[in-house]
């Protein structure tokens, strides 16, 4: 009996089939220049943020650290771009052979220069704050070995002063160039064109919406 009420029911769906009819739709799919203006507006406002919705510095932060070896384990911070208190910094400890190679530069008889570098001090930036990103939230000091500190004079004293304000002032100009970058960036991968460049291989319905 199950059988026969199976076979029933299969022989009404078949017969049903046989009055559906196959119906053809016409779809126009454009390219984003074929969009009409509004519409091609509408489609970049969408997509304006999906190029820094993820890590999108993290190249810049690797090219910066490529470029800047004498700041060793560098760990980069930064805010943007239009709020007041926004910049970029980093932490960092100094390579002692930048040192040297500022030393080398100096106009002193060479064995001062070696004794500088023979003591020569721990340089680092320090983050101070963790509220803001910018260059002053970093502070550059130094730290000289316990057995070291009863032989700086003041002659030593008064080079590695120096070299730290000439640090300081390195470390800022790093750290407004860094900033520059990454703005430059940002503002380029929310560009229309960066946005168009990345929609070359997508077609859309008249309306915009992704095909």
């Amino acid at each position: 009996m199950m059988l026969i009420k199976w076979l029933n029911f299969r022989r009404k769906s078949v017969t049903q089939l046989k009055f559906l009819k196959m119906r053809t739709e016409e779809i126009n799919i454009y390219q984003f220049s074929e969009l009409s203006e509004k519409v091609q507006q509408k489609v970049l406002e969408k997509r304006r943020y999906w190029n820094v919705s993820e890590d999108w510095w993290q190249y810049v932060y690797d090219e910066f650290t490529e470029d800047h070896p004498q700041y060793e384990d560098c760990e980069i911070s930064h805010s943007g771009f239009s709020s007041q208190g926004d910049g970029a910094s980093f932490t960092f400890r100094l390579d002692s052979a930048y040192f040297e190679k500022w030393v080398e530069a100096l106009e002193i008889p060479e064995w001062k220069k070696a004794v500088l570098v023979h003591y020569t001090p721990h340089f680092y930036g320090k983050r101070n704050t963790s509220h803001y990103s910018h260059k002053y939230t970093v502070t550059i000091g130094r730290e000289t070995y316990l057995h070291h500190r009863q032989l700086i004079d003041e002659f030593k004293e008064e080079v590695y002063e120096e070299f730290e304000r000439h640090l300081t002032s390195e470390f800022y100009s790093h750290c407004d160039e860094l900033y520059r970058t990454l703005e430059n960036k940002y503002d380029y991968l929310t560009s229309d064109e960066c946005i168009i460049e990345g929609m070359e291989d997508c077609e859309f319905y008249e309306n915009g919406e992704t095909y």
